[in-house]
């Protein structure tokens, strides 16, 4: 949650010192060369952990299935937000949940695929949604895992921390689930980091 808190505070940083006067727009090609950083970071840390095979090895082939629900539950969400908020678009809407709680990558590419289509200030104010909404839902799984464990089972703090459940919110979620549940939590955010920048891009640029 302190590394959350702490973009948090350099987002809003950027704004107020920006409104100031204090920094200037970067160039519109730096988020681009950051997105592919990003994109390159998210690549190594899938190939360097050895741990995916083993832990694909040792899990019922049915739970394979739990980063499939992750994804359609979130879009569906998103779908039904839309409905509730009519001057978000469902595009939009879809997009920005289909960040899955990584908001560093999600937010970034958002606003990259949005800029061509919707112009620079909606690109802009769909990255900034994006990355409050999913730094939002990290902290909710955080903070409500064991009400979900109660309620939902052990896969639901899994599912609901989506791409954050192999790292930020792994320590709750083995509290809360049991440390059996460990592997399956590493698999669905792998999975689902793997997955996420298709995904993203797919919906984005719709």
């Amino acid at each position: 949650m302190r590394n959350s808190l702490l973009l948090l505070a350099c987002f809003l940083a950027g704004i107020v010192l920006s409104h100031e006067g204090v920094v200037d727009c970067p160039p519109a090609d730096a988020s681009t060369y950051l997105l592919y950083v990003l994109l390159f970071i998210v690549g190594v840390g899938i190939g360097v952990d050895r741990r995916l095979q083993l832990l694909v090895k040792g899990l019922n082939p049915v739970l394979f299935l739990l980063p499939i629900v992750s994804v359609a539950g979130t879009l569906i969400a998103c779908g039904l937000t839309s409905l509730a908020l009519p001057h978000i678009g469902l595009s939009d809407s879809l997009a920005v949940g289909s960040g899955m709680g990584y908001y560093s990558l999600s937010s970034v590419l958002i606003a990259r695929m949005k800029l061509d289509t919707c112009g620079a200030e909606v690109a802009a104010t769909l990255g900034a949604l994006a990355l409050l909404t999913n730094v939002a839902r990290e902290m909710v799984a955080i903070v409500g895992a064991g009400a979900m464990a109660r309620i939902g089972g052990p896969l639901a703090p899994i599912a609901a921390a989506g791409s954050p459940s192999m790292d930020v919110v792994l320590p709750t979620i083995v509290r809360v689930s049991g440390v059996s549940f460990l592997p399956l939590a590493l698999f669905h955010g792998m999975a689902i980091d793997f997955c996420l920048p298709f995904l993203v891009s797919l919906i984005a640029g719709w």
